[in-house]
């Protein structure tokens, strides 16, 4: 897949179960990738779900270069049956509900805008580690 192959970081939007429902075999296929391309950074903003923190731990002890955030419990936005991955002069958009679809962009202008927001999401999301630390904690 094209995706595994970005030499540059690796943003995305992914709801876990849902993903694994559609394509059962794509988180140990992307496991694997990052595990055979260590120096590729992956920032992957999820679900507040068991099944996401759970695939977080085990991507983050996988691939060092790889971080991990959290959409806030009390937050009322949430990826349902959506993936999303912006890398290089790619975004990537899959609808996992019912039927699979996929659209791939390739523009730098709009790879760069929707970089611009995935950023500003990802300092709302909590970083994996201290989500879980909360969670202890309470």
């Amino acid at each position: 897949m094209i995706i595994y192959k970005s030499k540059t970081e690796f943003l995305c939007f992914t709801a876990i179960k849902p993903l694994q429902a559609q394509m059962p075999d794509i988180i140990n296929l992307w496991s694997k990738a990052t595990q055979e391309n260590p120096n590729l950074k992956s920032k992957e903003i999820l679900n507040n779900t068991t099944k996401d923190i759970k695939y977080g731990l085990k991507q983050t002890k996988i691939n060092k270069s790889c971080e991990i955030r959290i959409l806030p419990k009390n937050s009322s936005f949430f990826f349902k049956d959506t993936n999303s991955a912006i890398f290089e002069d790619k975004l990537m958009l899959v609808s996992l509900k019912n039927k699979l679809f996929t659209t791939l962009i390739q523009s730098e202008i709009i790879a760069n805008s929707m970089r611009a927001l995935y950023y500003l999401a990802w300092q709302s999301a909590i970083p994996l580690k201290k989500f879980i630390e909360d969670r202890r904690i309470k």
